[in-house]
């Protein structure tokens, strides 16, 4: 028998003094450092696509150029999409 999981309130009152009382998502600027931050990411799956083209042909058997032109195309600009559109919907 595995050990016995704790209750689901335990936790909380350190949960409580690491978070804000506000939600961080709501806050100025939020959407904005949340946009440059997707921004950055399209960035770097783009820098890196090469390499992660590999890797997901070799996860799920799918060809590499298949990969590379058509998933991770549309992972980039869906990266982008939401990058430039989340200051637009938070600020």
């Amino acid at each position: 028998m595995g050990a016995a999981r704790p209750p689901p309130h335990r936790g909380r009152g350190r949960l409580r003094r690491v978070l804000p009382r506000r939600a961080t998502a709501r806050r100025p600027g939020a959407g904005g450092r949340r946009g440059r931050a997707l921004l950055r990411l399209a960035e770097l799956i783009e820098e890196h696509r090469a390499e992660l083209a590999l890797a997901v042909s070799l996860g799920n058997g799918k060809p590499i150029s298949e990969a590379y032109g058509i998933e991770l195309r549309a992972v980039i600009a869906a990266f982008r999409w939401y990058g430039q559109l989340a200051d637009k919907l938070h600020d």
